[in-house]
């Protein structure tokens, strides 16, 4: 929501409570389910400069808790904080709306890893990101 003119604040947040059922010989039901986080938070906040029309800085923290990478709960990914910066320009260029993102990925550049299906990634490093849109 808009916390007061010009700065607002997107936010979610999910408490995961997943748990393997009906496993061969039942030999992990009641072991939390891989690759399923304890809980996931993002917080963005967006600011209008003042006296700079069209330009909006961006910040955004993701968390996300610890997970397990194999059923029988005996490898941890460890939880994970990310840093993301960014500003939002939009203009007029030739009569066309235009919009020019940065973005900052992974500011701090933190070196995390990523449980997905079965598989352990490490996280991007910082990276910078850069487009343009422009309406027709």
């Amino acid at each position: 929501g808009e916390l007061q003119r010009g700065l607002r604040l997107y936010s979610g947040f999910s408490a995961i409570n997943g748990k393997l059922k009906r496993t061969a010989n039942g030999s992990f039901d009641g072991k939390d389910a891989p690759d399923v986080p304890d809980y996931t938070l993002t917080a963005n906040l967006d600011w209008d400069v003042p006296g700079l029309p069209g330009l909006t800085l961006q910040g955004g923290v993701v968390r996300n808790g610890k997970q397990f990478f194999d059923n029988a709960n005996t490898q941890v990914v460890p939880a994970w904080t990310r840093l993301d910066l960014g500003l939002r320009y939009t203009t007029v260029v030739t009569g066309r709306k235009t919009l020019f993102r940065f973005k900052v990925e992974n500011a701090a550049d933190k070196n995390y890893l990523l449980g997905d299906r079965g598989f352990l990634y490490l996280a991007s490093p910082r990276t910078f990101l850069l487009s343009a849109s422009v309406d027709f």
